[in-house]
């Protein structure tokens, strides 16, 4: 079981879901600074949505979210929470960059580029499917910053049974992807020294 794969995810859906929000504060404001960029007009994709938290808290604020992930109980879970909030707008589909279709106002991409090889192709590609002057918003936990100690337990973290498999990047390297895909950086945040990098990148 990898990261490459849904077995650990979907093993983990029931979990995850139930599990509190590591640094609850920090997630608020990035949600509070996200509604900054969208309105009723904008139609929102995410990839990596888990259990669709995140895209759940956005719907009622935008015209459509269109959200994935490649682990189908953590899309199941998603569609059950959207449907018991009443929500038709909000559109979980299994699997990757594939089934975003179409293009975008905002794309989020949290907590999933750090578990990837390829972060600058996915950022890319994020950025092809925003419209002009649309935004890209992530959350990254930069592994490569986070002192000795982190740097000697990714081997480990990269087990196969234990299904995760963090890359140690930098906040320096997340935003020379940014820029190399075409986005100015309008804002960067990282609430603690080995807090995420909260970073929007808005497509000129």
């Amino acid at each position: 079981m990898t990261a490459k794969t849904p077995k650990f995810w979907n093993w983990m859906a029931e979990r995850y879901a139930k599990s509190p929000i590591a640094d609850e504060a920090s997630y608020q404001a990035k949600l509070a600074k996200t509604l900054e960029y969208v309105d009723q007009n904008t139609r929102v994709g995410e990839l990596g949505c888990g259990t669709g938290s995140t895209a759940i808290f956005i719907a009622p604020h935008v015209r459509e979210i269109v959200a994935s992930d490649f682990a189908e109980n953590m899309i199941a879970i998603a569609r059950r929470k959207a449907e018991a909030a009443g929500l038709t707008n909000a559109d979980f589909r299994v699997g990757s960059m594939e089934v975003l279709d179409g293009q975008f106002d905002a794309f989020l991409c949290h907590s999933i580029l750090h578990l990837v090889h390829n972060p600058q192709d996915i950022i890319a590609e994020a950025s092809s499917k925003l419209k002009p002057g649309g935004v890209l918003i992530s959350s990254t936990a930069c592994v490569a910053d986070m002192g000795v100690g982190m740097k000697i337990l990714l081997p480990f973290l990269r087990w196969p049974w234990l299904g995760l498999t963090p890359y140690a990047r930098t906040k320096h390297e997340m935003r020379a992807m940014y820029r190399k895909a075409g986005l100015e950086i309008i804002h960067d945040w990282q609430p603690g020294k080995k807090a995420a990098l909260f970073l929007i990148g808005r497509k000129n």
